[in-house]
């Protein structure tokens, strides 16, 4: 008997094949979420720069702030000489009404007081003290009492109440930083400042930082082209003290509390060269953003260290790369379930093809093997056997049939069946068989589906049977014969 083919090898294990959509859906979803993962890095990228260019415009703007803040006050300070007009000997109500006109207290923050400091020529010192205490300060006294040469003296300054009194006849140029400072603003002509000082206001009480701005005021006709010329012109300076905590109030606006800012006195960042620190700035962690810059200022140098504060920095936009890391997970999901229900729907699919195409070729060669073992039987029976198409036409021929009729099988197949009977014969059977085709039956029998006819071929009795065949093929009718 003839075996039917075998199953062919499958192209992979059925474990692996099984979990071929899975692990698919899983590859997805792994680059999926490497998409998402450059896409939440470019987004956090971008919320930094917003940032970082935010805190670069903060520093530019509290830089600018600082410089023009203390240019307003040199020009108060310029205005100040002005009124002077190159003498430092005038009334004190004529002083107070000026400060009272500009309104200074009001105008511009962390400016203490508006004040002249006069130079005490060599062997004037007495006759400077007996002048003011004649004009009712009878404890006037110039302070302290050991300064050294030449000696200078705080003759006027307003507001003249409360904290500045303790400044009233001090004499700054016994004080080495006052003094550089000082004479530096002689020597230029121009607006000097000082380095980091506690001011005799505070009297002890604080060691809040300050500083001070001097302008020399020289005699009014002097030529003041040299710097020995400008020191034998000299009268005085016309000067400011400033505490930093009240210089630095509103500095920067309301965006002034998103910095925190450490000003230091010179070109390095010691603590003792410390002049102002934002409340905030000593704050745990290292900022997000910092930068220092140097300003020449007056003829100071001052380093300005800024960096974010934690309100700035609460102003990171974290939703933007939340939603884009979000949305990527979420799609990552659906598109990994979407290839895994595809992947799983297209391998049921070749399953089915596969076992449809594997039965399609089992009955091929069940009905392959049949013909062959049926054709076996025949060409080994006893009757002859002659199969005919519809229109009457031999489709198939065995050994027994050639022993009857006396002709081969490649003679006989093709051949109308009625030219195996004699010539009487022939008309009868067409006329019988086109019944039998159409009917199923022939006019001899009703009542059975065959069709027995005698006739002799080749002086040879034979008696024949033609049934129908039971299934649809070339050959649907069939015809045993045997020898009589």
């Amino acid at each position: 008997m003839q075996q039917t083919a075998n199953r062919p090898p499958a192209p992979m294990s059925a474990s692996v094949a099984g979990h071929a959509p899975l692990l698919m859906a899983l590859l997805v979803f792994v680059l999926t979420l490497l998409v998402t993962f450059g896409a939440w890095s470019s987004a956090q990228r971008n919320a930094e720069a917003q940032l970082h260019e935010a805190f670069d415009y903060r520093t530019r703007d509290m830089g600018y702030a600082i410089g023009r803040r203390l240019l307003v006050y040199e020009q108060v300070l310029r205005g100040a000489r002005g009124y002077l007009r190159g003498s430092v000997d005038l009334s004190r109500a004529q002083f107070a009404e000026y400060y009272e006109v500009l309104r200074l207290d009001q105008s511009f923050p962390g400016l203490e007081a508006l004040a002249v400091a006069t130079l005490i020529p060599p062997g004037a010192l007495a006759a400077h003290e007996d002048k003011v205490r004649a004009e009712g300060f009878p404890n006037y006294r110039v302070h302290p009492a050991d300064g050294g040469q030449p000696q200078t003296a705080i003759s006027h300054i307003e507001p003249f109440s409360a904290r500045n009194l303790r400044a009233f006849g001090y004499d700054m140029y016994s004080e080495p930083v006052r003094r550089a400072a000082m004479a530096a603003a002689r020597d230029s002509g121009q607006a000097a400042l000082s380095g980091k000082v506690v001011l005799v206001q505070e009297g002890g009480a604080s060691l809040d930082a300050g500083f001070l701005m001097y302008l020399p005021v020289y005699r009014s006709g002097r030529d003041v082209d040299t710097v020995e010329q400008r020191r034998t012109a000299l009268l005085g300076w016309i000067y400011s003290p400033f505490r930093m905590k009240d210089l630095m109030r509103g500095v920067g606006g309301i965006a002034a509390p998103q910095l925190d800012v450490e000003i230091y006195d010179g070109d390095h960042m010691a603590p003792d060269a410390l002049l102002y620190r934002s409340p905030g700035a000593d704050r745990a962690g290292v900022p997000r953003f910092s930068t220092a810059t140097r300003m020449e200022m007056a003829g100071r140098t001052w380093t300005v260290r800024m960096a974010s504060s934690a309100s700035l920095e609460a102003t990171l936009d974290h939703d933007r790369p939340q939603m884009v890391a979000a949305t990527g997970v979420v799609l990552g999901v659906l598109v990994s379930l979407v290839v895994w229900l595809l992947a799983g729907s297209r391998r049921r699919a070749l399953q089915l093809a596969q076992a449809m195409t594997l039965e399609l070729r089992e009955s091929h060669d069940r009905i392959a093997a049949d013909e062959r073992r049926f054709k076996t039987i025949l060409e080994t029976a006893h009757d002859g056997f002659v199969a005919i198409d519809r229109q009457g036409r031999i489709t198939d021929w065995n050994a027994q049939a050639t022993r009857i009729f006396g002709i081969d099988a490649a003679q006989a197949i093709g051949s109308p069946a009625e030219l195996l009977l004699p010539e009487e014969k022939r008309a009868a059977f067409r006329t019988t068989f086109d019944a039998f085709a159409r009917g199923g039956a022939g006019t001899s029998d009703t009542t059975r589906p065959a069709l027995r006819i005698t006739a002799r071929c080749w002086a040879k009795r034979a008696s024949a049977s033609v049934t129908a065949w039971p299934t649809v093929t070339t050959r649907p009718y069939s015809g045993s014969l045997r020898q009589a």
